[in-house]
């Protein structure tokens, strides 16, 4: 979700052998105040320390009432606790991925490549959803990234992560993406669930190995209809519900903002899925993939959702 300093990148690239930019999912930080013995150092300690507590408080006012949501709180408080590097290894699914210079890449492998943590990382969920089935969901929200002293850059944006549950009945996730914006919304952001009974079953699939390709339909259907149309053919798509990750601005997440937001999507994007995946339930499926404009090549995510009025968005991740 953002890129490493060049000298961070050199050497991480010697580690993975080839070209390496890694997208991180990021956590709001306070830098460390110096020892000073100062009355006004002191001070500033005491400070920071209170804006701490302001925002832990803010953060655990709306409660979790959906499983992927306590996944997703779960796996920030271990990177709160234990590093991101360690968080990561203990969510990833071994089919995981993050992505980078346009390409999904393989979670466990990119974070086992990377050095004890040199930064530090806070996120909360802001949106999540999870289907009727309970063995699949999402969750997007607002992240804040600082590297390791003595450097001051941050970054702020969104992250997106679908979630499903295993045999073993532990909450993995399978794709974690981001976009980056200018300023932060750590603060202001507070925890909105999906309302299951928005959602309902699509046709059954039988055999079972079919389920990834019917989760392709929505997904195909919508780039057809792109290439005929446009950016136009996100309003057929697009409900009071969905949310949208724009890279370089603020999430969407009123029908009445979306045209004005999509106004800044470059025309003739270039989708091409990589994968897809659907829940038990057959209500909620996502796919991943990449998306091509003048040469350059970067990812996006969309998670689908299942209604009475056919598959509609509910996230859309899109970077160009």
């Amino acid at each position: 979700m953002f890129q490493l300093p060049a000298a961070k990148r050199q050497q991480l690239n010697g580690a993975v052998k080839r070209p390496y930019t890694t997208v991180w999912r990021n956590e709001y930080s306070f830098a460390t105040v110096p020892p000073y013995i100062s009355n006004k150092i002191q001070s500033m300690r005491t400070v920071v320390l209170l804006i701490v507590f302001v925002i832990a408080n803010r953060v655990c006012q709306a409660q979790p009432t959906s499983e992927v949501t306590k996944a997703e709180l779960s796996f920030a408080r271990t990177a709160r606790e234990q590093g991101p590097k360690m968080a990561f290894l203990q969510y990833a699914d071994s089919q995981g991925v993050v992505f980078a210079g346009g390409k999904p890449r393989n979670a466990l492998k990119s974070w086992k490549a990377l050095p004890d943590q040199s930064f530090t990382l806070w996120w909360h969920p802001a949106f999540a959803g999870i289907a009727a089935s309970g063995d699949f969901g999402f969750t997007t929200g607002p992240f804040y990234w600082r590297a390791a002293a003595p450097d001051t850059a941050t970054s702020f944006g969104h992250y997106s992560t679908v979630w499903y549950k295993n045999a073993a009945g532990q909450w993995k996730f399978l794709a974690d993406i981001g976009i980056n914006y200018a300023t932060s919304l750590y603060e202001q952001q507070t925890l909105q669930e999906l309302p299951g009974s928005q959602l309902t079953a699509a046709p059954t699939v039988s055999p079972r190995s079919l389920v990834d390709t019917i989760a392709l339909m929505p997904e195909q259907d919508f780039i057809d209809h792109y290439r005929r149309e446009g950016i136009l053919a996100f309003g057929a798509v697009t409900t009071p519900a969905t949310w949208f990750n724009l890279e370089g601005v603020h999430p969407v997440t009123k029908v009445q903002d979306v045209a004005a937001a999509l106004r800044r999507v470059p025309a003739g994007l270039h989708f091409t899925p990589l994968a897809a995946g659907m829940a038990a339930s057959r209500d909620m499926a996502y796919v991943y993939g990449t998306v091509t404009h003048n040469n350059k090549t970067e990812n996006y995510l969309r998670v689908w959702g299942h209604t009475p009025a056919g598959w509609k968005l509910l996230l859309q991740v899109l970077k160009w």
